[in-house]
């Protein structure tokens, strides 16, 4: 019988690894091929947010501020949006607007209540 710790090979070269598909590199990235993907992807990063930064402070620059009414005791919504609403708009649009603006589903309002008023 064989005994393993008695075996020789009769190859001297050492084996060399090799990729499983011939011609093919290691799917495995280098150390400094992932620095180089993870600044490139922070690069990215930092500079969509600072587009996006500077994108949305020009649009706040350019919008007028919005008006705040508080409402009296007997003011209506219609009165309101009638005194209150754009030349030539439908005063129907507008109080759905200022519905909308102030988080209302009903046209019912209290006195003390702050409305914005948007333009």
């Amino acid at each position: 019988m064989l005994k393993y710790s008695t075996y020789k090979s009769i190859y001297t070269e050492p084996v060399q690894k090799t990729s499983i598909l011939p011609g093919r590199r290691s799917a495995h990235l280098s150390r400094t091929a992932k620095r180089t993907m993870l600044v490139l992807v922070l690069l990215l990063l930092t500079c969509t947010g600072v587009v996006s930064a500077f994108a949305s402070s020009t649009d706040n620059a350019n919008k007028k501020p919005l008006e705040t009414v508080i409402v009296m005791p007997g003011d209506t919504l219609w009165e309101i949006a009638s005194e209150h609403k754009p030349q030539g708009k439908d005063i129907r649009k507008y109080i759905d607007t200022i519905k909308r603006a102030n988080g209302k589903h009903l046209s019912s309002i209290q006195a003390g209540e702050v409305l914005v008023l948007p333009n």
